[in-house]
């Protein structure tokens, strides 16, 4: 038979062949590392991407050598026409697997029970004797499967099981109650998840199991807990999909578990955020399903690390805490999860000091690969990486990416980002319809192939430049733009912005109206935009325009005629390719410009025109290569 590769390592570690213990990190890496090998051996083999199978002569050797270890050994059902009758050797065995036969009854149970019996898969098997287990010699079994069976009851002989670790009961579908198990005080781990009809749980039943740890009901259809309060070594919860159950008192119950780390109450519904829980500060994955309605963000004032949130409407949160950068990782699915998030909201400071929050459709979330920047042979990879990732402001730890969505409501996440990513973004004509006071606390933005986009700021941009502190703007695939900043009739001197890069914009005929300064940009680059003829409207000296430009990228501007008038003072990196109108250059010299490095075509170079022939000596000229 075939498992999954989860379900596997779960065997081995419940029969305790990995010595560091089940709910231990060490012990399911080592696992996963020997699942590997074993693969790799070619002793196991993938039936698909996440099941592992035995090759039928590796498993007939195995079989062969478990009889002959006696006492240690492995026996299995023997398969003949029709049912199977099950046959079992008498001796000592430590572990018997009766996995996926087709009997639709049990063996005589030989003297000496081993330590693991596997029922798992027996789909034909109903009822289980009430004395099956009765054999005193019985109590050395500590991991039972009963998985994938049709089993509608526990047999009461369950209860003789003192030594019971694990009880699986998983996709038992016809199991309606869970009865005789108040006695089963040794166990670890019980898993009854997707047993569909199961309703009722006997009171009392987790009174004595003072050792559970993992307690898995997901998609059944309880309707009532029994108190959890005397699990005190419960460290894993799982109530995923329980749609018929009363969660008003549980709740409660539940955040007294002292060692809770995982709970999973994703597709059960709240009547109201559980406050009580995340409160703890103990529990480190919590999935929950509630209306973001439900919530009263005047009331929450931290949430939980490890939260996913799983909402009615078809919002997707989570969130995580970053070991490296202590910065909280926080992904949704659409921005109705921030609409209700004030700026003033104490989460900013109990949650999110530094935070990466991404808006994106669950169906986009790979869309978006970054995979092809890897590549060795990206002739932009250094610019790419060193603008986004190497370069920001210093202090900036505040990022925000939103992908494919309608941005609406994200005013309280706005005053917060330092940097700010828009791709695809949708009915945003133009950077200030999200409301200029929103934007303080923005150092650097890119917007990509957001195609309604027809301006970064227009006149208000008056305001902007003392209301904003960007600092470094990117520019990507907006197929409406035709002026970044336009319409500003009183000179403004932009001081904030250092660096600006725009490619792929066929539209744009220009950059900047006539009356803008930017005092201390550092680099402009220029690529792939058809219509433009020149970065200014009219001419404007270099001088006052940008007097601490040092580096300057043109590629591919095919109507391109001119940069700006005078020279640029601080220039020392120029880069020119396919700008065939480009005929002179806005470079100088004097006692305090610095030698300039030109890089170019060849041909481009000797048709340029220059005012004084001696200025082409205070350049060093380079063929153009790869920038």
């Amino acid at each position: 038979m075939a498992l999954h590769d989860d379900e596997l390592i779960q065997y081995w570690l419940m029969d305790g062949l990995i010595a560091e213990g089940y709910l231990s990190v060490a012990a399911t890496d080592k696992a996963q590392k020997i699942l590997l090998l074993l693969l790799h051996r070619r002793l196991l083999y993938r039936e698909d991407d996440d099941h592992v199978r035995m090759h039928d002569a590796v498993r007939e050797v195995l079989m062969d050598t478990g009889r002959q270890r006696g006492p240690h050994g492995y026996s299995c059902a023997t398969h003949t026409e029709g049912l199977t009758s099950i046959w079992l050797p008498d001796g000592r065995y430590k572990r018997i697997s009766l996995m996926e036969s087709s009997t639709d009854r049990l063996p005589q149970i030989p003297p000496s029970l081993p330590s693991s019996l596997f029922l798992r898969g027996n789909r034909w098997l109903k009822v289980i004797p009430n004395s099956f287990f009765d054999n005193m010699q019985i109590l050395t079994l500590s991991v039972l499967d009963l998985s994938f069976t049709a089993i509608t009851n526990l047999p009461s002989s369950i209860s003789k099981l003192a030594n019971l670790q694990y009880l699986l009961l998983k996709g038992c579908e016809h199991l309606e109650d869970l009865r005789n198990i108040i006695s089963l005080r040794k166990l670890l781990v019980l898993d009854a998840s997707g047993c569909s009809a199961l309703r009722t749980i006997s009171p009392g039943s987790f009174a004595m199991m003072s050792m559970l740890r993992v307690l898995d009901l997901s998609r059944t259809s309880v309707e009532f807990l029994p108190t959890f309060s005397r699990l005190p070594e419960l460290r894993c919860l799982f109530l995923r999909g329980c749609r018929r159950l009363n969660l008003q008192e549980s709740v409660l119950h539940i955040a007294d578990l002292p060692k809770l780390k995982e709970l999973d109450l994703s597709g059960t519904a709240l009547p109201e955020f559980p406050y009580g829980i995340t409160k703890t500060g103990h529990i480190l994955s919590l999935k929950l399903c509630t209306e973001s309605n439900a919530v009263d963000w005047k009331v929450m004032r931290w949430l939980q690390p490890g939260l996913t949130w799983d909402e009615h409407a078809g919002v997707c949160a989570s969130i995580n805490t970053g070991v490296k950068d202590s910065r909280t990782y926080l992904s949704v699915s659409n921005t109705s999860f921030f609409q209700s998030l004030d700026k003033d909201s104490p989460l900013w400071d109990n949650c999110f000091r530094r935070f990466h929050f991404r808006v994106c459709p669950s169906e986009e979330a790979n869309r978006d690969s970054e995979l092809v920047f890897q590549n060795e042979n990206f002739v932009f990879r250094e610019t790419y990486f060193g603008t986004k990732y190497c370069s920001h402001p210093p202090n900036a730890c505040r990022f925000l990416e939103i992908h494919h969505v309608r941005p609406w409501g994200i005013g309280g996440v706005l005053n917060h980002a330092d940097v700010v990513f828009l791709n695809d973004v949708k009915l945003v004509k133009q950077l200030s319809d999200f409301e200029l006071q929103n934007l303080g606390a923005m150092r650097e933005c890119w917007i990509q192939r957001c195609d309604q986009m027809e301006s970064i700021f227009t006149a208000e941009l008056e305001d902007v430049s003392q209301v904003l502190s960007l600092e470094k703007l990117w520019i990507s695939n907006l197929e409406k733009l035709s002026f970044l900043f336009a319409g500003v009739e009183k000179e403004t001197n932009f001081t904030s912005l250092r660096h600006i890069h725009i490619d792929c914009c066929p539209n744009l005929v220009g950059l900047f109206c006539s009356t803008l300064r930017f005092q201390n940009l550092e680099t402009l680059q220029i690529r792939f935009c058809d219509k433009l003829e020149s970065v200014y409207d009219r001419s404007v000296p270099g001088e006052e325009a940008f007097p601490r430009l040092h580096t300057l990228r043109l590629w591919e501007l095919p109507e391109l005629k001119n940069v700006c008038g005078g020279i640029l003072p601080c220039i020392k990196h120029l880069k020119v390719k396919e700008c065939p109108k480009l005929k002179a250059l806005p470079v100088g010299v004097n006692d305090l410009t610095p030698i300039a490095i030109i890089r170019g075509e060849r041909q481009w170079w000797n048709n340029l025109t220059w005012e004084d022939e001696k200025i082409k000596s205070h350049l060093l000229f380079r063929r153009w290569g790869r920038f």
